[in-house]
């Protein structure tokens, strides 16, 4: 499947059930509602849903410190993975940050290697390994 269609839009309150689900649903230690709503207000954070074809299929959270955009939370619904969705809202996010960063940083789990080939197939390289960084299970982090 092309990912034709993919949008981003900006992330707002009413999102945020499908949002909690969904990072429930995706991450083994899940950011909290209190989580998401933080970020909705600070004015370094950059929050949006994605959508393929008007269907809500995943989200980006990040924030700006100085001129680095670093991606916190990036996930696509597990029925929607493997098609290039990802791939495609992660350009997507890249293009809308570019302006402001220099430099998009990230981590992810050693061993999600599904998201680490998107990441690379996107211009991202491995910069440093983040001992212990993740827990449940404790893990190391690459950061990219």
């Amino acid at each position: 499947m092309k990912p034709d269609g993919v949008a981003l839009q900006p992330m707002e309150p009413i999102h945020l059930d499908g949002v909690v689900a969904l990072e429930r649903q995706v991450f083994s230690n899940p950011w909290t509602q209190i989580d998401f709503q933080s970020a909705l207000t600070h004015n370094n954070a950059y929050c949006r849903v994605v959508t393929f074809r008007g269907k809500r299929v995943g989200y980006a959270v990040g924030f700006w410190i100085a001129k680095e955009f670093h991606l916190a939370d990036f996930a696509i619904h597990p029925e929607w993975q493997r098609r290039g969705l990802g791939r495609q809202a992660l350009v997507k996010v890249c293009q809308e940050v570019a302006e402001l960063a220099r430099v998009v940083s990230l981590e992810v789990r050693i061993s999600n290697v599904p998201a680490i080939e998107m990441y690379k197939q996107s211009g991202f390289q491995t910069m440093a390994i983040r001992k212990a960084y993740y827990t449940n299970p404790e893990e190391d982090a690459l950061v990219m």
